[in-house]
């Protein structure tokens, strides 16, 4: 038996020697008690950076999971075993035991824990040999259920007296800790009050006591990740960074345990899709942002955000929050209306409130009562707490677009798009009366917090005033000319209209003066913070930006990161991956998967860029976007060939001939035919007409004797590139066909529509004996086909998010991970291996081929030269090392969210991509 002394620091901060025993079992008697109780868990593929690596199976995938650790058969076999010479596996579990005590050193307890699990299920045989010092390590992490396995397990065991006294301590110091307080309100009352004194104690610039204080507050109650959190950041800021850790692993323990859920890496520090409402709560200290179908919780503070709660079940059109800020109401574009507990981060429940959309949603003041405004021209009232739709307010000849219960919750006003407001009783659903004047749909209602007055706004930009009593008008504000939202102050004082016109005015209650005007971005939607001095702003699919008041300076601007990919190629040649990507941001990048290079840019321009194709010999890349003409690039050195002007305006779809000699593209806007130009021309040479709608597809055979497009008018058309001549047009797709893809062979040319389908052709066949095979297994518009390299695979991608995998042998296809928003293009790798994918989430995603499992996913920051990976496991990897990428990622247990400092040493892995790409499995290991 091997002993390693070790200095701990103790709750109470003293530093003292303990034994942690590493040991090497002599061979057992055959009465010896081997096997291994089989509920100790084991976390195997745990997220963290690799240490002792080694080299991979030669299939370069993983071992499968263990979930425990698996017990020895029998005692002869167990004696039997250990004669024998150590396994590679065994070496390995030896070798990463020894890392413990370095990694206690450093105060890294949860990959301390990892390492010792993961060692077990390596060398199931020599298990015993951790369960001393993993024992000592769950005592010291909190996780006392499985510290009490653990330590059973080894009063079980045979052992020397060394490892029995072990036991004895860990099992008295997780009595201790894990004792319940004999009033648990007062624990709780207790904890409270030396969080405040540890509070009091950081202000006054004391960490050293906060932490003492810090805890304190976790003795006296816990779980209590948040105490555990602060006295991490105390130890930090006095110079102990050991402790720190120690404190932060302990902080996470306690996270999961008071959510039920497990730490995870969170990669969208910002806004991950389009944002459609904003509200402020907590007296203006947060602001919470509907995107897609999720709400973010951000800090007003200092921009970081705190709580996200997703998978609402469809998109959110608006969200309203109750006034004591804990409750949240969403309305959705399915019908329903999820009622959403901000606090816990949880949907409480969804009521079915309409069967078409719902437009808006008000919660009462009382928190009791929900009101829902839908396409289908009525209001529902909900109740909150059972869901109950207590009735329906009919009256309006129009879709229903806003709707506010007033302070007192004793009436409710909607408005709708047939220019009226109408005001309803609530406890009777009587309508009380109907406010017209406005000439236009009404955009917004606004009651101001003290009950005086009731604003509206219209599509033409009027807001009208009236008093609250008596529905008399009071002023009317003119001078805004599109759709206009209005919010008052929480003193009443202050009345925003912020316009689509893109302008924004805060007036004077009273006098009625502006006393800010400001230009603002997009502004769908706005909201004014409860202080009066910040503006949130909807600016647009990409951004809220927030104008600081009366100054109206832009403040801060919370963005997409990642902007939409719509085109993707991968350059088909040998080696690491080299892909290209043509983004919404304006910017074409190159991106290598060889080493740990970031993506780099190549174009740059003011308009989206659309499209992106490689030569199939790999020596030239051609790009094209919004009003941009088409671009030819020599790949190796990234000079610019030359560009060529089309027969319209802009490049939505592109294709290159094998050699890179003649280009082929649409605008895909209007235009009804294809353009065609040659390398060193300036301009098309020739343009293929023929098509009755928009043309969305083209391909080129690989030998350039043939050009595919695709269009609006559910034709597949054959050209003789040279001629010019429409050879034929194949008919199948119900819908527009948007994607084509010939294999490598040119026997076969598939076509996605917009009908889910996609249709396999002979294009050597006569037209109306072409169509080979119909692929049915996506649900919504296919925008994108790739034939593997050696032609017995096809891989496709559309608006249901998903990526299919298509065996063309059977017809047999498998849906890969489901992407968080449609999917532009898909690509194989030159060797087949691989398949990648992007899409409007602007996350480019590397699949294995035969397995079908996600490996990495991938995204460059919008208009910045850097970019980030990420793995299913939950790795993380900045590019290049140490760019701002890093600030992207944050730590993630339930809905709460946590600065990367938390949990760096848990997900953060330099070299995560090179090792990804060289089919190196090590980056898995903890």
């Amino acid at each position: 038996m091997e002993a390693h002394t070790q200095a701990l620091r103790t709750r109470d901060g003293r530093v003292h020697q303990r034994a942690m025993l590493a040991w090497t079992m002599a061979p057992t008697s055959r009465s010896a008690p081997l096997a291994l109780v089989a509920s100790v868990p084991v976390l195997v593929f745990a997220c963290g950076p690799s240490g002792a690596a080694r080299a991979p199976s030669a299939a370069g995938a993983p071992r499968a999971a263990v979930s425990s650790l698996a017990p020895i058969a029998s005692p002869s076999a167990a004696t039997s075993a250990t004669a024998k010479a150590p396994s590679r596996e065994c070496e390995h579990a030896r070798a990463m035991r020894a890392r413990v005590p370095k990694l206690l050193d450093q105060g890294r307890l949860d990959r301390a824990r990892r390492v010792l699990q993961f060692a077990a299920s390596e060398c199931p045989r020599d298990a015993a040999e951790g369960l001393a010092p993993l024992a000592r390590v769950l005592v010291e992490l909190d996780r006392f259920d499985e510290a009490a396995a653990t330590i059973d397990a080894l009063d079980k065991r045979d052992l020397p007296a060394d490892a029995k006294q072990i036991a004895r301590e860990q099992r008295a110091r997780l009595a201790k800790l894990d004792a319940k307080p004999t009033d648990a309100v007062a624990a709780k009352e207790l904890a409270a009050a030396r969080a405040l004194e540890a509070e009091e104690l950081q202000n006054r610039g004391d960490p050293r006591q906060a932490l003492a204080k810090w805890r304190a507050a976790w003795e006296a109650s816990h779980p209590n990740g948040d105490a555990l959190l602060q006295a991490a950041r105390a130890a930090r800021d006095d110079g102990d960074p050991v402790e720190a850790q120690r404190l932060f692993d302990r902080a996470v323990v306690d996270y999961e345990r008071e959510s039920g859920r497990p730490l995870a890496l969170y990669t969208e520090n910002g806004l991950a899709l389009p944002p459609s409402d904003v509200a402020w709560t907590d007296g203006g200290r947060t602001l919470v942002v509907a995107e897609g179908d999720a709400l973010l919780a951000i800090d007003a503070r200092s921009w970081t955000p705190r709580t996200k709660i997703d998978g609402l079940g469809a998109t959110v059109y608006a969200v309203a929050l109750s006034a004591d800020g804990k409750t949240a109401a969403c309305a959705l574009d399915d019908g329903t209306v999820p009622i959403v507990d901000l606090g816990r981060g949880v949907v409480v429940r969804t009521v079915a409130a309409h069967a078409e959309p719902v437009n808006a949603v008000a919660i009462s003041a009382d928190g009791k009562l929900v009101a829902a405004a839908s396409t289908d021209q009525t209001v529902s009232l909900i109740d909150v707490d059972t869901g109950t739709k207590l009735r329906v307010l009919k009256g309006h000849g129009d879709s229903v677009t806003q709707v506010a219960f007033s302070p007192d919750h004793a009436r409710v006003a909607s408005g709708s798009n047939d220019g009226t407001v109408r005001l309803w009783d609530v406890a009777s659903g009587r309508e009380l009366k109907v406010l017209k004047g406005h000439v236009d749909g009404v955009t917004s209602i606004a009651w101001s917090p003290d009950g005086k007055l009731l604003a509206t706004g219209a599509g033409d930009g009027v807001v009208r005033v009236m008093t609250a009593a008596h529905l008399k008008v009071e002023k009317i504000l003119r001078g805004q000319t599109l759709g206009v939202t209005v919010s008052f102050s929480a003193d009443s004082r202050r009345l925003a209209a912020i316009s689509l016109d893109e302008s924004a005015r805060v007036y004077e209650v009273g006098s009625w003066r502006a006393k800010a005007k400001l230009a603002v971005r997009g502004a769908t939607a706005a909201a004014l913070a409860p202080d009066g001095r910040s503006i949130a702003v909807v600016a647009g699919s990409d951004a809220v930006d927030v104008f600081a008041l009366p100054t109206g300076t832009l403040a801060h601007t919370i963005k997409r990161h990642a902007e939409p990919i719509d085109a993707l190629a991968v350059r088909p040649t040998a080696g690491a991956p080299t892909f290209a990507l043509a983004s919404w941001d304006g910017t074409v990048r190159t991106w290598s998967l060889l080493g740990d290079a970031p993506p780099e840019t190549l174009v740059e321009s003011t308009e989206p860029m659309r499209a992106v194709a490689f030569s199939r010999d790999g020596k030239t890349l051609a790009t094209g976007g919004d009003r941009e003409n088409v671009r030819l690039w020599d790949v190796a050195s990234r000079a610019p060939i030359g560009a060529i002007r089309g027969l319209s305006g802009g490049v939505r779809e592109v294709a290159l001939t094998a050699d890179g000699a003649r280009v082929a593209w649409t605008s895909g806007t209007t235009d009804r035919f294809v353009s065609v130009g040659d390398r060193g021309k300036s301009t098309a040479t020739l343009g293929l007409y023929g098509h009755k709608g928009v043309v969305d597809a083209v391909a080129w055979s690989p030998d350039a004797t043939t050009l595919a497009s695709g269009a609006d008018d559910t034709l597949v058309a054959l050209w003789d590139p040279v001629k010019g001549q429409r050879r034929a047009a194949l008919k199948g797709h119900r819908k527009g066909v948007t994607a084509l893809a010939w294999s490598p062979d040119g026997a076969t040319l598939a076509s996605g529509s917009a009908d889910s389908t996609i249709e396999l052709w002979s294009p050597s066949a006569e037209a109306d004996k072409a169509a080979l095979r119909t692929l049915t297994g996506h649900t919504r518009d296919v925008r994108a086909v790739a034939f593997s390299p050696d032609g017995s695979r096809l891989a496709s991608g559309g608006y249901d998010r998903s990526v299919r995998l298509w065996d063309l042998a059977s017809g047999a296809s498998r849906a890969l991970d489901e992407a968080a928003d449609w999917i532009s293009a898909v690509a194989f790798t030159a060797d087949g291996t691989r398949l990648l994918s992007a899409g409007r989430d602007g996350t480019v995603r590397l699949f294995d081929v035969e397995d079908g499992r996600l490996r990495v996913s991938l995204r460059a920051v919008a208009s910045a030269g850097y970019g980030y990976a990420f793995t299913p496991e939950g790795l993380f990897e900045a590019l290049p090392k140490g760019s701002e990428a890093r600030r992207y990622a944050m730590c993630r247990i339930g809905s709460r969210l946590f600065s990367l400092e938390l949990c760096a040493e848990r997900f953060v892995l330099d070299g995560l991509v090179a090792k990804i790409a060289a089919g190196d499995a090590s980056y898995l290991e903890p």
